[in-house]
């Protein structure tokens, strides 16, 4: 009897919990920007506001700010006009690669400044294609071999994507889908560099191991032909070369994501280029290659 009490009393104590509050400070809430600017698309900028981490109503987009484009002589060029959800467009200019503009936000807390420059879209090729049958501990990989011609006189700013284009079959529903595809590589020009290993759908490496050469290399998805239930349409290759600006932001944004759900690892400081504001205007050109299947 004696021990029966004393397991009741320690399953008593371990069932105890007591509530601890936290004292979060709100701090005032900071502008946040989001550009991803490309020649084959309009200048777009989403504006919001910073929120406290305990926040949980809708995103505070900011609708009542102005966006101007400057060339790199500080000429007015054009306004952007608000659409919808904090979005501003331009009516229809387009970023010209390797063009270099400065852009003013005005907001009710003042002006933020950012200067970008607009890269030129990589040259590239596709070579061939392979389905290993075993690579890394995973069947049926499939690769692609790649070549990036890269520009020697510059320092340039990659990153690969590919997506997935497939068809579900529900019964006797098909239903057309879409996935970014999980990248597997061995490749020394990706491996080697320490940012790529943060985003597997999204390797970001820069020129350094080119030494002016044009390297092929291999990039692949694994899973993309084995369910019965899928079929696998096409693949769409996006190579894209960055601004310095948008490489450092992005790898950044990779290394926040790839940490966040550790509790033990340093917090990541995500490098902008718009001072006192979040999130960054990015320069980027973008190159598409397609492989079909029947």
């Amino acid at each position: 009897m004696k021990k029966l009490a004393v397991y009741i009393v320690l399953l008593l104590g371990l069932a105890c919990k007591k509530e601890i509050q936290i004292d979060i400070a709100d701090k005032p809430p900071v502008l946040v920007v989001n550009a991803d600017l490309d020649p084959d698309s309009l200048f777009s900028f989403n504006l919001a506001q910073s929120q406290n981490i305990i926040d949980n109503g809708p995103i505070p987009y900011v609708t009542n700010a102005t966006v101007e484009i400057f060339n790199k002589d500080t000429v007015f060029i054009e306004q952007l006009s608000h659409s919808i959800s904090g979005i501003y467009r331009s009516p229809g200019l387009k970023p010209r690669s390797d063009s270099q503009y400065l852009f003013r936000i005005n907001t009710i807390k003042g002006a933020f400044w950012c200067r970008e420059t607009i890269p030129r879209a990589a040259t590239c090729k596709l070579l061939d294609t392979i389905t290993l049958k075993f690579f890394q501990g995973k069947s049926n990989v499939f690769q692609a071999r790649l070549e990036i011609t890269d520009d020697s006189a510059k320092e340039n700013y990659y990153g690969l994507r590919m997506k997935r284009y497939f068809d579900i079959y529900k019964g006797i529903d098909t239903v057309l889908s879409e996935e970014w595809v999980t990248l597997e590589t061995m490749d020394f020009i990706l491996t080697e560099n320490a940012k790529t290993k943060f985003s597997k759908k999204n390797l970001l490496f820069t020129d350094v191991f080119f030494r002016g050469q044009s390297p092929p290399f291999r990039i692949g998805g694994a899973d993309l032909f084995d369910d019965p239930n899928e079929k696998t349409k096409k693949l769409v290759i996006y190579v894209t070369s960055y601004s310095k600006a948008g490489y450092e932001y992005y790898t950044s944004v990779n290394e926040h994501l790839f940490y966040q759900n550790d509790p033990f690892s340093q917090p990541t400081t995500l490098v902008g280029n718009i001072p006192g504001a979040f999130g960054a205007a990015v320069g980027q050109a973008t190159k598409t290659l397609t492989i079909n299947f029947k």
